[in-house]
């Protein structure tokens, strides 16, 4: 009787185990990760397996300025590829446009470090071109742009699902020179992931004395993200800028995905 009882459990098992959906059996996150951190920041020293993969980031979403109740539609496009074992491109358009050059100094378990090297260009939509600001993309949008390089160093220390990302840098920009630093704290775990980023610039010296620039820059931001696979993800942001170099605050929305190719 025991012999019985035991053969038809172990049939009963085998026949309801196909039944069992596969994220119940999934007990190790199967996350895509790059270097857009979950709170919305570029910093994080995370880089592409192979020469030649190629990373994709299309965010879709709105700004709003609370003085003028003023809105502007958008989006942020990213794009990377692996050149060399320890080279990587990485090139943006939205409302922070950048093309650089990034890699690794160490890699670990627990800690990362990397460079990054970029030019870059900032919109201010409340703004008119001059006192270094030029016209946006052939006279095509509201605002003024400013242009210059920015140098950093990505750091990041992993405990647990929680990641810290610490990124101090300097530009060199057409309006003003910058010391800045951008930093996060994200969480994760299985496929889901939160995060929380704050970005500070302090305006160090302008050539244009009386432009408006003022001495300091911030902004936050908080993250979700689910990752689809290995290779895509869905990711929302919202970010708050108390006020940008000219004083103006900002409130912007972004949502989209992301796709190893």
């Amino acid at each position: 009787m025991t012999r019985l009882f035991m053969h038809g459990l172990l049939a009963s098992t085998l026949t309801l185990a196909p039944m069992v959906p596969a994220w119940a059996a999934d007990s190790e996150p199967r996350r895509l990760e790059n270097s857009l951190t979950t709170g919305g920041l570029n910093i994080a020293p995370r880089y592409l397996d192979q020469v030649g993969d190629v990373d994709l980031n299309l965010l879709l979403g709105f700004s709003h300025f609370p003085a003028t109740n003023g809105f502007a539609l958008g989006g942020q496009i990213g794009l990377q590829t692996r050149l060399h074992e320890r080279l990587q491109l990485l090139a943006s358009a939205g409302p922070l446009t950048e093309i650089g050059l990034r890699g690794p100094l160490f890699l670990s378990p627990v800690f990362d470090l990397g460079w990054d090297a970029r030019y870059r260009s900032d919109i201010y939509f409340t703004n008119d071109p001059g006192f270094g600001l030029t016209p946006p993309w052939l006279g095509l949008s509201p605002g003024a742009l400013a242009h210059g390089p920015e140098l950093k160093l990505n750091a990041a220390a992993k405990w647990l699902g929680f990641t810290l990302f610490l990124s101090p840098s300097a530009a060199w920009m057409s309006n003003r020179k910058a010391l800045g630093l951008d930093g996060g704290l994200d969480w994760s775990w299985r496929r889901w992931g939160l995060g929380y980023s704050l970005a500070y610039r302090e305006n160090v010296s302008t050539p244009f004395p009386g432009s408006g620039v003022l001495p300091r820059e911030q902004q936050h931001g908080l993250g979700l993200r689910y990752s689809l696979g290995e290779k895509t993800f869905l990711q929302a942001n919202a970010y708050l800028s108390p006020g940008d170099s000219y004083g103006t605050q900002t409130q912007m929305l972004l949502a989209g995905f992301g796709k190893r190719l």
